[in-house]
């Protein structure tokens, strides 16, 4: 669907958000689709791009922003920032009347300032400052990165939080920046209460662990392979449990199925919504396995893929069978004995049984 030009499919890819009209237009997000596709960053990019050449006004907008501001794993580039600014003033036309777009901004110009006005006004503290920072942090991450420092200098670690987004978007910039993103997430990820049980803002956290792991792992712009911390990030991110919605598979499975049906008879075509579909099989039947830690089918496909490249044999072995991988197929795997082979298979079995309780 993408490839032809559905400017809904290729949004999905960008942001893995599906929205179920029968449920009253419910969003749900396909947190598995990375692994279904093993789409990197630098892919994900360009279907923004191609996004887009198509003239959709939210892809225009997003890639000024990323330019402007340097995210998404991309280099600051003021030119093609004002470029993609001037494609929407192009545009305009096409979504909404001037006068619409006028009042829009008055009222949230006058909103922002009367905010502004209260917060600037009340005393100096690390509150009063946090709040600042999560104030600018949209328009101005500079000015919000100042004031999530002084609410940190002033003890207040949930600023640590702002910080670490602040150097991950900016990741590009200075080789010390994954530095500085890995310290300060672990001093956000140290405040208030220990995780719990599917607590709501787990997904959350283990999707900003994931996103420094993978920056380890893939090693874009300015950051260097480290295999060591991609492991370290991916194996805490396994602290964070949250619930898995089985429903958006089997929505994803009807969709690549009929898919064939409405936009074409290309069999490469079939081909390919037929492996996503088999690929959406697994992801079903694993979250079946795994149990309680379904979550984590993203988190132990990459540190099997680390632990791989790190030529550490036993432990890839180990998550290779824990995801069912046909690991009879990998040369390193020949040479552990044995005893080692069955040693792992009872831990894996073991691991298993533990999750399914």
């Amino acid at each position: 669907l993408a490839e032809i030009g559905s400017i809904d499919a290729i949004k999905f890819i960008i942001t893995k958000e599906y929205k179920d009209k029968s449920a009253g237009d419910e969003i749900y997000q396909d947190y598995s689709f990375d692994k279904l596709t093993n789409i990197t960053i630098k892919e994900r990019l360009a279907w923004r791009k191609k996004c887009a050449d198509l003239g959709n006004f939210i892809c225009l907008k997003e890639l000024a922003i990323i330019y402007r501001d340097g995210k998404e794993g991309v280099r600051k580039n003021i030119a093609k920032a004002s470029e993609y600014e001037r494609r929407i003033s192009i545009n305009s036309s096409h979504f909404e009347l001037e006068s619409e777009k006028y009042e829009i901004d008055r009222r949230w110009k006058e909103k922002r300032d009367n905010t502004l006005d209260y917060l600037l006004n009340q005393k100096e503290s690390s509150k009063q400052q946090l709040e600042l920072a999560r104030f600018y942090s949209i328009e101005d991450s500079g000015r919000s990165l100042i004031y999530a420092k002084k609410a940190y200098d002033l003890g207040n670690k949930e600023a640590a939080e702002l910080i670490y987004w602040y150097y991950m978007q900016n990741i590009c910039e200075d080789k010390d920046n994954i530095n500085k993103a890995d310290y300060y997430l672990k001093e956000w990820l140290t405040t208030g209460e220990e995780p719990s049980k599917y607590s709501s803002s787990n997904e959350y956290k283990y999707s900003s662990i994931s996103i420094i792991a993978d920056y380890y792992l893939e090693s874009p712009c300015l950051v260097e392979r480290n295999l060591d911390k991609a492991i370290e990030w991916y194996q805490l991110s396994l602290d964070y449990p949250y619930e898995i919605n089985d429903f958006l598979y089997s929505e994803l499975n009807n969709m690549y199925t009929n898919a064939p049906k409405y936009i074409s008879k290309d069999p490469f075509v079939n081909v390919y919504l037929s492996t996503l579909k088999n690929h959406n099989d697994y992801i079903l039947d694993m979250n079946i396995r795994l149990g309680k830690m379904n979550f984590a089918i993203s988190s132990f496909d990459k540190l099997y893929e680390a632990l791989l490249l790190k030529g550490d044999v036993k432990e890839a072995y180990y998550y290779g069978l824990l995801l069912n991988y046909d690991v009879n197929n990998v040369a390193m795997f020949y040479s552990l004995s044995d005893i080692e082979r069955k040693n792992i298979e009872y831990r894996v079995a073991d691991y298993l049984k533990e999750i399914q309780k």
